[in-house]
C-alpha cells in the first residue's frame, strides 16, 4: 500500500498538478481579457461606473495571475537547476 501511495501521490503532483495550474492560469487570462474588453467598452461608453469597477476586475485577475507564479516559483525552485533560475 505505501509503494502504491508513493506512485500515486507522484503521479498526481507530476501529472494532475501541473494541467490544472495551466487551466486555472488560462481561465484567470480570459477573464482579464474580458474585463479589459469590458473596460474599454465602458470607456467608449462614457460609463465611468462600470469602467471603474472592470479595472478592479481586471486588477484581481492580474493579482491572481503573479500569485500563482509566486507560489510556483517558491514550490519549484529547489527542483531547478541555477542555470533554469
Amino acid at each position: 500500500m505505501r509503494d502504491n501511495a508513493a506512485e500515486v501521490l507522484s503521479k498526481y503532483l507530476v501529472e494532475t498538478i501541473p494541467l490544472d495550474v495551466m487551466k486555472f492560469l488560462a481561465r484567470l487570462n480570459t477573464i482579464s481579457d474580458e474585463a479589459w474588453r469590458m473596460v474599454e467598452r465602458a470607456d467608449k461608453e462614457g460609463d465611468n461606473k462600470s469602467k471603474t469597477r472592470e479595472l478592479c476586475l481586471a486588477q484581481s485577475a492580474a493579482l491572481d495571475i503573479v500569485n500563482v507564479a509566486i507560489v510556483l516559483i517558491f514550490a519549484f525552485t529547489p527542483y531547478l537547476s541555477s542555470s533554469m533560475i
